[in-house]
């Protein structure tokens, strides 16, 4: 086997392993929830994208008008 076969091979063991598949994965199985669910469709654009970029935001700049 070459290096690179056994890095490969080592990497997708790793993804395999890193990988929750239980239900537990909030990512895998996402429910929206009526409370504790924000959604940003009436969010501001610019103020919605800085926070989707990792961006600090503060909550009212989502909603302008919603005071």
């Amino acid at each position: 086997m070459t290096r690179r076969e056994t890095v490969e091979r080592s990497a997708e063991q790793w993804a395999k392993e890193s990988t929750d598949e239980s239900g537990r994965n909030r990512l895998l199985y996402y429910k929206e929830l009526r409370v504790g669910t924000l959604s940003l469709d009436e969010a501001d654009p610019t103020t919605s994208k800085r926070l989707l970029n990792g961006k600090k935001v503060q909550a009212r700049r989502l909603f302008p008008g919603e005071q």
